[in-house]
């Protein structure tokens, strides 16, 4: 083997490591996320903060404060891209900017946060946006609950009786130091807990909801009393829930552990996507010209 080829060859080596490796360096970085006011207010808390990968980011924990009476906050875009978001899980650096509204046939609308039997776990919070808006509501943190998603969003109607967002919430399994732990769900959300109390808009931020192990089956817990809150399987939150489309219902919104888990999959694979198909790139390239050295001596030593 020439000089090339030895040069070659670790080329090839270092670049498949550095693929092996890719999935890792993803989960175990810090990402910057930035909150902007936009055009018509400010960000009345940080307006900076730091998100392990995938942890989630939550609107109700960076509050605005509007600064000209024409307008109202609407909620947040990530810069360059259109939409109001609610909790978002971090993949990467990110700008959430501040998007307004120019008041209008204003309307109130209510946000309810419940028990699966109705009982109030928060007290309702009352916001205001025009008539024909469609608000992205996040979810607010109660402790050993899970909602049945973690966004609501629904067209506003003149109708202010019809306003109503209900996000309601199943009790967290009961957790045990034996047994098999469960490969998705709930012990991955990584959710941030926001220590100052209520918000505006509806959501959260810091710690991991639950990790260990969670019970499947009601009858192998520890304590096996149903008070009509503990659940029969393991769950996690839907990202978003359109009431426009009647999905209103705890079963309709949620994800079994196994969709949660192909979802997650599918949002690291497209993070990183760019670096694996780069690295592929020089792969095969280097492939191509080791292949190309070796054809090429053999024929000279024919001739």
């Amino acid at each position: 083997m020439n000089k090339f080829s030895k040069i070659a060859a670790s080329a090839l080596t270092v670049c498949l490591i550095f693929l092996s490796t890719l999935p890792c360096l993803a989960e175990n970085y810090s990402y910057t996320v930035n909150m902007s006011g936009g055009l018509h207010g400010r960000v009345t808390g940080r307006i900076s903060d730091t998100f392990d990968y995938n942890e989630q980011w939550n609107p109700n924990d960076y509050p605005v404060e509007v600064t000209n009476e024409k307008y109202y906050f609407k909620g947040y875009h990530i810069s360059g891209r259109e939409g109001i978001v609610g909790a978002t899980k971090i993949t990467k650096d990110t700008v959430f900017v501040a998007t307004y509204g120019i008041r209008g046939s204003t309307v109130t609308y209510k946000v309810n946060y419940c028990d699966q039997s109705g009982n109030p776990l928060r007290e309702s919070m009352t916001y205001t946006g025009n008539e024909g808006d469609k608000p992205v509501i996040a979810f607010l943190y109660v402790e050993d609950y899970l909602p049945q998603a973690y966004n609501l969003t629904k067209t506003l109607s003149s109708d202010e009786s019809e306003n109503v967002f209900t996000f309601t919430y199943r009790k967290i399994p009961a957790q045990t130091t034996s047994g098999s732990k469960s490969s998705g769900g709930t012990s991955s959300s990584n959710i941030r807990v926001s220590n100052s109390g209520p918000k505006t808009s509806g959501s959260i931020s810091a710690a991991n909801v639950r990790e260990g192990t969670l019970y499947s089956d009601q009858a192998n817990r520890p304590d096996s009393t149903d008070n009509g809150e503990n659940q029969s399987s393991v769950f996690e939150p839907a990202e978003i829930l359109d009431l426009d489309d009647g999905n209103a219902s705890v079963d309709q919104g949620e994800k079994t552990a196994g969709q949660s888990a192909a979802d997650s999959s599918e949002g690291e694979s497209t993070g990183i996507g760019l670096w694996i198909g780069i690295a592929a790139g020089i792969v095969v390239l280097l492939g191509a010209v080791i292949l190309y050295r070796l054809i090429y001596r053999k024929r000279k030593q024919i001739g």
